[in-house]
């Protein structure tokens, strides 16, 4: 049964194809399900993406062991430990190279102590290794955000299943892509905490596992800022001692440093943050920062927008506070000063569209109640550590699950990223900077998404003849028929 529509509020949405988000930036036909561009069925060089989160499964059918490489862990340690021999070889291989991939990057370093500290942990890198831990890889559980981002980057239907997958899941599997489904994913785990160093290793090993693309679909704690907010407050004794860490001010800055010059050599792309706030979570917010080393950022900011056109009711920052791109993704319910976005399928819907007035009312009609199909962890909710071993059958619903947020848009503007990257790669053997990819997505971005109608002459997007609300692949990648 459909639900009651409020004053002024009509519901119009219809069914969608269940990868509505790939639709959306040109990449599939929407009227014809399964129709892919040219560019997909030709193949592409390999192009490798780095995700900093909370790594990923490799038990997905969508997105076989085979294009997952050099797994890190640097959660548990900050020096890094894997849980399987061939990822330990895959480090190896790159960290001992690193002094010499790195030296470029070191260069645009001004600052001499921190370009002398990151060479010291260059310098210890390329002479270890990552410790192998004789233990379950923790991913293999647990990684659901990390998951469905790779999924949604790099996620393929394969003709056959993988080796070792129970032949039960045959049927349970969707066909889904990602937006590069040629791409290599380089997953680093990275723990939800105060501690900066995690993410100073990982971002070494990104580059020294020759990542074309970084993606960090996650914020990280602004100590300075939750202390300067406990100033103002009287509260917040812990996080005045985290400001006053000398070791955690130096991480920060490390990791500042060294983000800034890894952003100029090849693209990194961060999410914007779920906050809703004026300017982007951290280290997004870097995007606009002005005192070294952030003069002429290269950082790639990604906000997210609904299915409709309209800017996610969460989504932090704008362009002109740093956002540079906004990406497809989900939605959330919500009535503000500036925002009224109302859910009339929930059970309270109708009356809350009531008790607004008709004119607010109208203008929450910019809520989608549509979400990003991304894969899980398979059998991640099914509340039985043992309902994952390989012989069990499982339904459809344990291996894919709704996903949104800025991190849903910036693993779709990562896998756009990389499949740019791969097309460099064909035509020039040379991929594009950090830099040179920030300004060819500036110049193709379209017009800011929007919270309100209220004041615009937008309608729903996507609709007649308005211009699309996202940035195009055939804009960005150009594909000859």
């Amino acid at each position: 049964m459909e639900p009651d529509t409020a004053p002024g509020q009509e519901r119009t949405e219809s069914p969608l194809f269940y990868l509505w988000h790939l639709a959306s930036i040109g990449l599939l036909d929407a009227q014809r399900p399964g129709v892919v561009p040219p560019i997909w069925s030709k193949g592409l060089p390999e192009s490798r993406v780095a995700i900093i989160d909370s790594g990923c499964t490799s038990r997905h059918p969508n997105l076989p062991a085979s294009c997952i490489e050099a797994r890190l862990d640097v959660a548990v340690s900050t020096d890094g430990v894997v849980y399987r021999e061939e990822d330990r070889r895959a480090a190896r291989d790159g960290w001992q190279n690193l002094e010499a991939t790195m030296a470029p990057i070191l260069k645009m370093i001004a600052d001499d102590a921190v370009r002398d500290d990151i060479a010291r942990r260059i310098k210890a890198m390329s002479e270890g290794e990552p410790r192998l831990v004789n233990a379950a890889d923790p991913a293999e559980r647990f990684a659901g955000h990390g998951t469905s981002c790779a999924g949604l980057i790099a996620g393929r239907t394969l003709k056959e299943p993988p080796a070792g997958s129970a032949p039960a899941l045959d049927g349970a599997v969707l066909p889904y892509f990602g937006v590069n489904p040629f791409a290599t994913i380089i997953p680093v785990a990275t723990p939800y905490s105060h501690e900066i160093a995690p993410l100073v290793t990982a971002l070494l090993h990104a580059v020294a596992c020759r990542a074309d693309v970084i993606l960090l679909p996650r914020s990280v704690n602004d100590l300075g800022r939750l202390a300067r907010g406990k100033n103002a407050s009287g509260t917040g004794v812990r996080m005045t001692r985290f400001d006053d860490d000398e070791a955690l001010a130096t991480d920060k800055k490390i990791f500042e440093h060294l983000l800034a010059a890894i952003a100029a050599d090849r693209p990194v792309i961060l999410a914007a943050g779920n906050d809703g706030m004026a300017e982007p979570a951290y280290p997004a917010a870097l995007a606009t920062a002005t005192e070294a080393p952030f003069g002429a950022t290269s950082l790639i900011v990604v906000g997210a927008g609904n299915q409709l056109g309209w800017r996610s009711a969460y989504s932090s920052g704008t362009y002109a506070s740093g956002v540079t791109i906004y990406g497809p993704s989900d939605d959330e319910a919500m009535i503000t000063d500036h925002v009224v976005r109302i859910d009339l399928a929930a059970e309270m819907g109708s009356a809350i569209a009531r008790s607004v007035g008709p004119a607010r009312a109208k203008a929450g009609a910019e809520y989608s109640p549509f979400s990003v199909l991304a894969i899980d962890v398979p059998a991640r909710l099914a509340g039985d550590a043992d309902v994952i071993d390989e012989t069990t059958p499982l339904p459809t619903g344990l291996l894919y699950t709704r996903f949104g947020g800025t991190s849903a848009a910036s693993a779709l503007i990562a896998g756009l990223a990389s499949l740019i990257q791969a097309k460099a790669l064909a035509d020039s053997s040379k991929r594009h900077s950090g830099s040179q990819l920030r300004e060819l997505l500036l110049s193709k971005r379209p017009a800011e998404l929007v919270l309100t109608s209220s004041g615009s002459s937008r309608s729903k997007l996507n609709k007649g003849d308005q211009p699309p609300p996202y940035v195009q692949i055939s804009d960005v990648v150009p594909i000859k028929p």
